[in-house]
């Protein structure tokens, strides 16, 4: 472990009682403080404490590996015989490599103290770059088992994160050979196998650029394409193929504003809670019928009083949303009501009531909600409604996909930002990257990374999208770069400089053939074209699906049945029409009103498009759709 670092280590509690606050935790504190000492000299970045429920321990475990990247996680409690006790069976359901040498480590120690060790079921293993480790549930038996495995911990991490520096002065060391400060500096090659389904560019390290593969010289570039047509429906099949969906979190609901629901949310509480009057007026017994009637209180809302009872023959002021006495079944609202008398402080003492029928005018308790009710569904996405929803049946807490990590690149030397007060001959200001960060942001489930302009520089692309790798995104989205020029790199990078795979680099579609999707690891690519138009289209047809399909949601976009307003020649190729969907109009179906110019390079025909007319390719049996004719339109304001 290099010694600019420490050992970052995540602490897990596993224990019903301690999760509901029923036993107060001493482990998880001595813990932390033993795992600072030596020879650790570690910090715990994440401290939980869990109930004993195997789904919520694996997540948390997956969670702490694969996304905070924490070097070393130690559980504690569950590893006994009772029916409760299931930490070593949520530990191998996640882990890829047992480690049974530290298990033996800890049962030999441990047998030492006492003959009850046996009765551990301690599991420790491997998941990518992090070794996790059962510990028993009592202090005295964590601490010991800690202290028996402590000393091989770094050496392990070293292993698992090739410190190659570290392992060489270490294994000279064990061999009786001392290295000079130069050889642990300049170490040989170390071979060490990394752990399985870990791409390299999600280890914690710094950046480590390396020099490009491309030669730029363009009379030796492709004069035509390697890369297969595909049909716009088999890109998407490899997109969902490669779309997996990213752990979920726990928030606040009051933060969630655009949050995709990953699990399904009940009604914490009826609503509403108490028979509440519906209006203003006077609760009543609708068995009194109508006449003149006392008056005993008046109810507001929010009447904390529990005890009030409304006899026969008197009545209670109440006001719109307040609790119902005792007594009352129903109300009359005050447009049905006189006052007949007043005291000398001008308060009613008698009013006149109509009759009315049981239940009038009243919520019954859960009438709108009752607890239990499933509100919400994963892939839910939350808006203001749904907030509220979930404040007023007292869900504060709850758990949604994680956000995705997106950044965005431009392309092209030509390109330069809008800063610059005077563009120069050849040059454009930058507004793909732009559309791309709206569209993002608009979505409500994104942390976008604005990766600024990239120059037609081979170097200077590989370097960007190996720091971006370094900072684990999910998503690399770059527009221009992707086509059959000299100076489009983008698919060379991917696949000759960062060892990633290009699932499609061709769609047979009008606007936006050149799109490429590749993965690198776990991370997915998009490269767009570069003609505003392509770019704000494909985002819509291909990356939208993907964010969709990682967040739990639907991907199939919002498709709706139209009628032209104008007639539409079929292209050679499957073409996705700008338009707008008129509603005024009288029609069973909305009106799709071209934009105009199709032209790929045309973003003011983007830009007043809410809608994409699905347009065929032409064929003998059909060259054109005639004004007037039935068509199929994809959303592209639906955020």
């Amino acid at each position: 472990m290099e010694e600019s670092r420490k050992i970052r280590v995540a602490i897990l509690i596993c224990s019903d009682r301690a999760s509901a606050g029923n036993y107060e935790d001493k482990t998880g504190p001595k813990l932390k403080y033993q795992i600072q000492q030596a020879p650790l000299n570690g910090e715990c970045c994440e401290f939980k404490i869990l109930p004993d429920e195997q789904e919520e321990i694996e997540q948390l475990l997956r969670i702490w590996s694969d996304v905070n990247k924490v070097d070393l996680i130690l559980t504690s409690g569950g590893t006994g015989f009772s029916k409760r006790d299931i930490t070593p069976e949520a530990t191998r359901n996640v882990i890829e490599k047992e480690a049974i040498g530290m298990v033996i480590a800890m049962m030999q120690y441990s047998l030492t103290k006492t003959p009850m060790a046996m009765l551990s079921r301690a599991v420790a293993g491997i998941r990518g770059s992090t070794l996790i480790i059962n510990l028993p549930g009592s202090s005295k038996g964590a601490l010991e088992c800690f202290e028996s495995v402590a000393g091989q911990i770094p050496h392990a991490i070293d292993l698992l994160q090739n410190s190659h520096a570290s392992i060489d002065e270490l294994h000279s060391r064990m061999n009786g050979i001392a290295l000079s400060p130069e050889q642990i500096k300049s170490p040989s090659p170390v071979k060490v196998k990394s752990a399985p389904h870990v791409c390299p560019h999600k280890k914690k390290k710094s950046v480590n650029f390396k020099k490009t593969s491309i030669v730029d010289n363009p009379a030796r570039r492709d004069r035509k394409s390697p890369w297969p047509m595909l049909s716009v429906q088999e890109a998407l099949r490899l997109i969902f193929e490669n779309s997996e969906k990213v752990p979920s979190e726990e928030i606040d609901c009051r933060k969630a504003m655009g949050r995709i629901i990953s699990e399904k949310i009940e009604a914490r509480v009826p609503l509403p809670p108490f028979p509440a009057s519906i209006k203003d007026g006077y609760a009543v017994r609708s068995t009194d019928g109508g006449g003149v009637r006392k008056l005993l209180t008046s109810v507001a809302a929010g009447d904390g009083r529990d005890d009030i009872f409304l006899a026969s023959g008197y009545v209670a002021r109440i006001n719109t949303g307040a609790p119902l006495p005792k007594g009352a079944d129903a109300v009359v609202q005050v447009e049905d009501t006189n006052v007949i008398s007043m005291d000398d402080d001008g308060e009613e003492t008698e009013v006149s009531v109509v009759a009315v029928p049981v239940g009038n005018d009243i919520r019954p308790i859960g009438s709108d909600v009752s607890a239990g009710d499933a509100l919400l569904f994963p892939g839910d996405r939350l808006n203001p409604s749904k907030i509220g929803l979930l404040c007023t049946t007292g869900n504060r807490l709850i758990k949604v996909f994680r956000r995705l990590k997106v950044v965005v690149f431009s392309t092209g030397s030509e390109v330069v930002e809008l800063d610059q007060r005077e563009l120069k001959h050849g040059q454009i200001y930058d507004a793909n990257r732009y559309a791309l960060i709206g569209f993002l942001e608009n979505l409500g489930y994104c942390e976008v990374i604005d990766g600024g302009i990239l120059p037609d520089k081979p170097q200077v692309c590989l370097d960007a999208f190996t720091t971006a790798l370094e900072d684990e995104v999910d998503v690399i989205l770059t527009s221009g770069g992707v086509s059959m020029g000299d100076k489009d790199y983008i698919k060379s990078i991917i696949t000759n400089d960062l060892g990633g795979k290009l699932q499609f680099g061709r769609v047979n579609m009008k606007p936006g053939k050149p799109t490429t999707f590749g993965t690198i690891g776990s991370t997915l690519f998009f490269g767009l074209p570069g003609n505003p138009s392509s770019s704000a289209v494909t985002f819509n047809l291909f990356v939208k699906p993907a964010l969709r399909m990682m967040t739990g949601q639907n991907p199939r976009p919002n498709v709706v049945k139209v009628k032209l307003a104008q007639e539409i020649v079929f292209d050679g190729r499957p073409e996705y029409h700008r338009c707008v969907l008129d509603y005024s109009r009288e029609s069973d179906l909305p009106m799709a009103v071209s934009t105009g110019s199709q032209c790929s390079a045309n973003i003011q025909s983007m830009a007043k498009a809410n809608a994409l007319i699905i347009v065929p390719q032409s064929s003998d049996a059909k060259e054109s759709y005639a004004s007037g004719e039935i068509a199929c339109a994809m959303l592209i304001d639906d955020f």
